[in-house]
């Protein structure tokens, strides 16, 4: 039995592949426009995990696994290798984003709409800058 070390879960790859890159930031942005037309605030956990699991742990415990296992290869396993810090950077500013979007929400306070790209209105989500 192959043991996994803690450092190696928690690491983010030097390199990685441009093109399941972008496929997963496909998935977050239709994710994205799918809780801002149902309205379902609940889905926002599962886009909070994607971030911090990007973060955290690069592609090991992301659900842009299903990217990277399942239509990247549909696609012939295209590859155009990259490199991973930029990658990483992105998805914290996701995190930051997420944070000050929640709060913005959850609050209802006007004075995060600088920061923000949603909030609420009588529970109703909206574009905000």
């Amino acid at each position: 039995m192959n043991k996994v070390k803690l450092g190696d879960v928690f690491s983010f790859p030097e390199t990685v592949n441009e093109y399941a890159a972008r496929v997963v930031a496909g998935l977050v942005v239709t994710l994205s426009a799918i809780i801002l037309t149902t309205q379902n605030i609940w889905l926002l956990g599962f886009l909070a995990y994607g971030f911090w699991a990007r973060v955290l742990t690069g592609p090991t415990l992301s659900p842009g696994l299903l990217a990277t296992k399942g239509i990247i290869p549909a696609l012939g396993n295209p590859r155009k290798t990259t490199i991973g810090a930029p990658k990483r950077f992105a998805q914290g500013i996701g995190v930051i984003f997420f944070i000050f979007s929640t709060l913005g929400i959850t609050s209802d306070h006007r004075s995060f709409s600088p920061l923000v790209l949603i909030q609420t209105d009588k529970d109703r989500l909206l574009f905000s800058m």
